[in-house]
């Protein structure tokens, strides 16, 4: 992984042995074409340049088997909705083996189910590093404790995307990065602001289908080290679908758009 002078990590963040030698030759190269596909640095993707000393392989290396990994790579792109009996065929199994995986890509975080079809049946889709697997998978207790160097892997690929070009990004972000929502009293001296802007258009759109589930930033930033002391505190709120998929895979659990509203106010 090349270097870049102005990127943010200690002394506590991990570093991948220079001298690795990948017992499963197949999975690596597998690994490798996984992260090519998932991965938000473009250049990267475009010039298939994925090296096995970056954040993306020796993460996804460490979490996932080579079955795991292959089943992911089925899907051929992110953020596309496959059904289950689609996802079996590709793979070559049942759909009863086919979901037990699945639950448990989806516990690891490299999951995503939603309902966005006409029935609301649950249909999956592998979600894109950020935001998406870097957060779900700090958002999962016994994952973290079980494979710390994700908090490293947080921290990079939340900086790498950008690197080379946060400076060509005019403000307000162009529609490039997250974007962040303000609270209801800091819109009061904006003129110009429009309904989903503000948080309560999110919070009575989905009323009755709201999570909550621990801080990811503050969690991988005390893992490393870092960080202003504050105690790890459940600040990140889920919304519609992805609410279901943060309780039904032990994320959060389900709040009151008045608790969330407070929960916007304290943080």
């Amino acid at each position: 992984m090349k270097e870049q002078k102005n990127r943010m990590v200690n002394e506590r963040d991990y570093k991948p042995d220079a001298n690795y030698v990948a017992p499963d030759p197949e999975k690596e190269k597998i690994i490798i074409a996984l992260a090519g596909m998932i991965t938000d640095r473009y250049v990267a993707k475009l010039t298939h340049t994925i090296k096995p000393d970056d954040p993306e392989v020796w993460c996804l290396d460490e979490v996932l088997t080579k079955e795991e990994a292959k089943m992911l790579l089925s899907f051929k792109k992110t953020r596309v909705n496959l059904q289950l009996e689609e996802i079996a065929e590709r793979n070559n199994m049942s759909c009863e083996d086919a979901k037990k995986m699945l639950d448990h890509l989806a516990w690891i975080g490299v999951i995503e189910t939603n309902r966005e079809n006409e029935d609301h049946h649950i249909q999956y889709d592998v979600p894109i590093f950020v935001p998406g697997i870097a957060e779900f998978m700090m958002m999962n207790d016994e994952l973290v404790k079980q494979h710390p160097n994700i908090a490293t892997f947080f921290n990079l690929i939340t900086q790498m995307p950008l690197e080379g070009i946060t400076p060509m990004v005019p403000l307000g972000g162009a529609g490039v990065g997250m974007h962040v929502i303000p609270v209801e009293k800091a819109i009061e001296a904006v003129n110009d602001s429009i309904p989903i802007e503000h948080v309560s258009h999110w919070l009575d759109k989905y009323e009755g289908k709201l999570s909550i589930g621990v801080c990811t930033c503050r969690r991988q930033q005390a893992m490393r080290g870092e960080g202003d002391g504050s105690v790890e505190q459940e600040c990140c709120i889920g919304l519609g679908d992805l609410a279901e998929w943060c309780v039904n895979t032990g994320r959060g659990h389900y709040i009151t758009k008045e608790e969330a509203i407070a929960v916007c106010e304290r943080s």
